[in-house]
């Protein structure tokens, strides 16, 4: 379930449908399916990071920002269910943080400033 902090695996909602590829509803509906669907703690986790968008964009250098989190990556705290291989339970892990965070940047795009896109 999506409560054991390794999600439920898949990318679809309740009703079967892929919210990865969803036009029908907003990016950040599909961002809040694919939560519910996969790991609830991935809500939270895009509140932190606009939390340190904010600082970044207030000025703070990427330590301070990241000053109130510290402490290993999410999918190494994790511990994998008992009997699961651990490589392959990390793995899911950062499928599903990559499969969020892509959906996160698709509501985050519009309100990036145009300066922020080149290197």
């Amino acid at each position: 379930g999506g409560g054991d902090g390794g999600g439920g695996g898949g990318d679809g909602d309740e009703d079967g449908e892929t919210p990865l590829l969803d036009e029908a509803v907003s990016p950040l509906e599909r961002f809040q399916r694919h939560a519910r669907a996969t790991n609830p703690i991935f809500l939270l986790a895009a509140k932190s990071a606009a939390a340190v968008l904010r600082r970044l964009a207030a000025g703070d250098s990427p330590d301070a920002a990241m000053a109130p989190y510290p402490g290993p990556a999410w999918e190494d705290a994790v511990p994998p269910p008992p009997g699961a291989d651990a490589a392959a339970f990390r793995e899911t892990l950062r499928k599903l943080l990559t499969q969020s965070w892509l959906l996160l940047c698709a509501v985050l795009a519009p309100h990036t400033p145009a300066s922020s896109s080149s290197s």
